[in-house]
C-alpha cells in the first residue's frame, strides 16, 4: 500500500530501498520527473531514482526556491554548466514530446509572472529559454521538410 507523498517527502530518503516505502517505482518517477531537471531522464530502477533525488538535493541548499535556481541557470550560466542545470540533453532535439515537456515545465518555473521579486532576471531566463526552445524545435520542423 503507498501512502500519499511528494517530491520533498522523497528527497528525505537516505538510500533506494527507502523510496519502496512510498509504492511502485512508476509513481516514485513521476513525482521525481515533475522537476523540469528530471523531466527528460530516463529512470528506469530504484538506484536511478535515489541518484536523480541525490541530485536534486544538491541545490537545494542554494536557492531560496525552485523558480530562482532556474532563473539562475538560465540567466546567468552558459554552456555544458547550464545545460546539465537545466537537462538540456541531446534526446530532447529527438523527441518532440519530451522536448515540449521539458519547455513547458521550466516555463513556468522561470516566466516573469512567477518571479516577482526578480522580474528583470526572470525576463531575461524566460527569453534564453524561448531561444534554446526555438533552436530545439528547428529540429522537428526540419525532420518534415525532408
Amino acid at each position: 500500500m503507498s501512502k500519499a507523498f511528494n517530491l520533498n517527502d522523497l528527497k528525505k530518503a537516505v538510500n533506494a530501498n527507502e523510496l519502496h516505502e512510498y509504492g511502485e517505482l512508476e509513481e516514485v518517477v513521476k513525482a521525481i520527473k515533475k522537476d523540469p531537471c528530471m523531466c527528460s531522464r530516463e529512470i528506469t530502477s530504484w538506484d536511478e531514482a535515489f541518484s536523480a533525488l541525490t541530485e536534486l538535493k544538491k541545490f537545494d541548499c542554494i536557492f531560496v526556491s525552485d523558480n530562482a535556481k532556474y532563473v539562475f541557470a538560465l540567466s546567468c550560466l552558459e554552456g555544458k554548466t547550464r545545460n546539465h542545470f537545466i537537462a538540456l540533453t541531446d534526446d530532447l532535439y529527438d523527441d518532440k514530446e519530451k522536448a515540449e515537456k521539458w519547455y513547458k515545465a521550466l516555463s513556468k518555473k522561470v516566466h516573469p509572472d512567477q518571479n516577482p521579486d526578480n522580474q528583470e532576471l526572470a525576463q531575461k531566463a524566460f527569453s534564453k529559454l524561448q531561444e534554446l526552445y526555438s533552436r530545439i524545435s528547428k529540429c522537428f520542423t526540419e525532420d518534415k521538410e525532408d
